[in-house]
């Protein structure tokens, strides 16, 4: 189960367990555009055992339902072996709140997550699923840490788009640090993809860049140097095709480290394996999706 499957790092990743002869569900906002995605992962794979179902991260009331939507689809008693949380926002230039009034990136990547991972975590398959959460090197933005007074961000001047993007990308780390201890079955992990020349990034330079001619030669040269720097999805989606695909017995299994980056173990920083944080982080969200059940 891939969110944001129909595009990116996420798209890769489904056509690339496809192609191992996995059956594989992406989930995606727009019907029409995970129904187009299936059909080209099936097309690249040769695997028609690919599917589409509508999922949106925001909306917390329709991800509470989803383990319904899931079994509906593929029956109650089928399980799930890789839960990939892999959807994503970047950088929002302007706070954006969701219908149920959270700031959008800290909803999209991590608290709809948090609670799809809830509603799902029954259905995974107890004895060797994996769960793995996308997050970033910008984690390293909020090592301050998270301000859990204001996750809304409605607090005046609070608001910043990469200090947000950080916070929701420590968020991933610290709800997989707490998945760990508290869980009994599935193993949790979270990972770094690289900088990847995906959608993800399409707030870094506003269309209105393109109507002034010293802003559009300097998206130009942030775009070539960008191709210097940065990693197409095939690269960026190895270590997720990785963590979504190793054996059991694999060394990786049994890693002290969760977080990864380029198929390898990392150790994380102090404020990113800070207990009481994760704890906290952990009891906040389910306090905030207890409000919308």
């Amino acid at each position: 189960m891939i969110t944001g499957g129909n595009t990116g790092i996420g798209a890769e990743s489904a056509k690339r367990l496809a192609l191992a002869g996995s059956r594989v569900i992406i989930t995606s906002r727009s019907a029409a555009k995970g129904e187009n995605a299936v059909r080209k992962i099936k097309e690249a794979s040769g695997n028609d055992d690919v599917y589409y179902l509508p999922l949106d991260l925001t909306d917390l009331a329709s991800v509470l339902k989803f383990d319904k939507v899931f079994q509906e689809a593929f029956g109650s008693e089928s399980k799930i072996d890789v839960l990939l949380n892999n959807a994503g926002v970047m950088a929002i230039p302007d706070r954006e709140l969701t219908k149920d009034g959270f700031e959008k990136q800290f909803a999209t990547n991590h608290l709809g997550h948090f609670a799809l991972t809830k509603v799902l975590y029954p259905l995974l398959n107890q004895e060797s699923g994996r769960i793995i959460n996308v997050s970033s090197t910008a984690h390293s933005i909020a090592r301050a840490g998270i301000d859990f007074d204001d996750v809304a961000r409605r607090e005046k001047g609070s608001y910043a788009p990469w200090s947000a993007y950080g916070d929701s990308k420590l968020a991933n780390i610290l709800f997989t640090n707490e998945l760990n201890r508290r869980s009994t079955g599935p193993k949790a992990f979270s990972l770094h993809p690289g900088v990847v020349r995906t959608e993800l990034g399409r707030y870094l330079f506003p269309e209105e860049a393109n109507k002034n001619i010293v802003k559009e030669i300097a998206l130009k040269t942030a775009s070539y140097g960008a191709m210097l720097f940065t990693k197409d999805v095939e690269h960026g989606a190895t270590t997720s095709v990785f963590l979504a695909s190793f054996a059991n017995d694999d060394d990786t299994a049994s890693s002290s480290s969760t977080y990864f980056s380029d198929s390898k173990p990392k150790k994380l920083e102090k404020f990113a394996r800070d207990d009481e944080s994760a704890r906290k982080l952990w009891e906040l969200s389910e306090a905030l999706i207890k409000d919308i059940m």
